[in-house]
């Protein structure tokens, strides 16, 4: 008798097209256990060429681009018309009524959601369909939302052994969209499991959902250790680092406020911006106007996953800053903690479980001035306290934080499951 295969079903946004989700690139060296990996990237029309990452060149790995953004318009017409008469759908137009601050918006991203969610089942299904009969199969959606949605729909129709879904921030917290998600019901009825990445957003969704609650565990997050070179402190420079999308949750705007104001102090200060976005252009102007001869200032944009890694290793940076207004759990900050970064941050969303020093955690409604004045707290600590904190860091990522530990223990959980 001829063994089931052990497949592999991977639910991205867009991975791996575009820059996004780089979180996932750490996850591919545990693929290696499965005879077939497919990842099935929801929201991409597929006409760029995948972003090389360890993994992708496995005989193994291979990559599904036909989500609903391929399809005909005739195809999109039948898939609204099976939506209407879908009994989700009605309940989604009454949740949406009782929590929405803009029904209109919601209205619409629901019915996007769920017709991407249909055509996009359905077109794997299509495809695959002969090549999965048999074979033991993880359908595993990496975000609450379009994937999680394909994922329930293409269930129904392949009858996967697990269907799984991780949650992190903008799919799992209902405040950061105007107070409604579309098919909570719907997927925490169909999944077998959800794994939030942090404490913070499993007791959320614990807390709204709690006919659920067994099904809702929490999985962490983690980044690979690439080791860490021997720290000097720079004299009389002060180097701080920040990583994040361009865009305004981040709050970047309030970092150039904050080192606008030591204007007077007399310190050798350099800020390193990696990350690009709509707001790029904009920050760029601010800082301009507000940092020239006061700050060494460096927007650096994306960079490939091991260019920053190796930045991080090489530059000897003094401090990281993260001062979002909102959060899931910033991966951002486990990379920087790896490298004995010292962290400070704003304490929203999972932040706090990732910063251990509750002196380094900032109120969401920080001004720059108590920005500034905790970055001049910073610069002013004895050099052997300083040097503790580096080592706490490290300590504190090591031990909760590291990828070998979190994303064995993850995929051994689902292929066990």
């Amino acid at each position: 008798m001829t063994s089931r295969k052990k497949i592999l079903i991977l639910l991205t946004e867009r991975f791996p097209f575009g820059v996004g989700e780089t979180f996932l690139e750490s996850e591919a060296n545990y693929w290696s256990d499965f005879d077939r990996v497919i990842l099935f990237p929801t929201s991409h029309g597929g006409t760029n060429t995948p972003r090389p990452f360890d993994g992708y060149s496995s005989s193994n790995v291979e990559i599904f681009t036909a989500p609903a953004a391929c399809l005909s318009k005739p195809q999109k017409a039948l898939a609204l018309i099976k939506l209407l008469f879908w009994k989700e759908f009605w309940y989604e137009l009454f949740q949406i009524g009782q929590k929405s601050k803009s029904k209109f918006l919601s209205i619409r991203k629901m019915i996007s959601v769920g017709v991407n969610g249909e055509l996009s089942a359905s077109a794997f299904y299509r495809y695959y369909y002969d090549m999965l009969q048999g074979d033991n199969i993880i359908l595993y959606a990496y975000w609450l939302y379009n994937p999680a949605v394909v994922a329930s729909k293409l269930n129904e129709k392949i009858h996967a052994d697990i269907a799984i879904s991780r949650a992190h921030g903008f799919d799992l917290y209902e405040s950061r969209s105007n107070g409604y998600l579309p098919f909570r019901r719907y997927l925490l009825s169909t999944l077998d499991k959800v794994y939030p990445v942090s404490n913070d957003g499993c007791s959320y969704l614990k807390r709204k959902y709690p006919a659920f609650e067994r099904k809702i565990i929490e999985k962490k997050l983690g980044t690979v250790d690439y080791g860490i070179e021997y720290y000097e402190r720079k004299s009389g420079k002060f180097r701080i680092v920040t990583c994040s999308n361009c865009v305004s949750i981040k709050r970047i705007d309030l970092i150039v406020e904050a080192l606008s104001l030591f204007e007077d102090d007399m310190i050798d200060l350099e800020w390193t911006h990696y990350g690009d976005g709509p707001e790029l252009a904009m920050l760029k102007d601010v800082a301009e106007k507000k940092l020239k001869g006061i700050v060494d200032y460096r927007f650096a944009g994306n960079l490939h996953k091991m260019e920053l890694i190796d930045s991080y290793k090489t530059n000897q940076y003094d401090l990281f800053i993260n001062v979002s207004s909102t959060e899931g759990i910033p991966v951002s900050i486990m990379e920087a903690m790896s490298f004995g970064i010292p962290v400070i941050a704003t304490d929203v969303g999972g932040t706090s479980e990732l910063v251990a020093d509750k002196n380094f955690l900032l109120p969401a409604d920080i001004t720059a001035t108590e920005l500034k004045n905790k970055i001049s707290e910073i610069i002013n600590l004895d050099e052997s306290i300083y040097l503790e904190i580096r080592e706490k860091a490290r300590s504190n990522w090591k031990k909760v934080w590291n990828a070998n530990d979190n994303f064995a223990e993850f995929y051994r959980s689902i292929k066990e499951s």
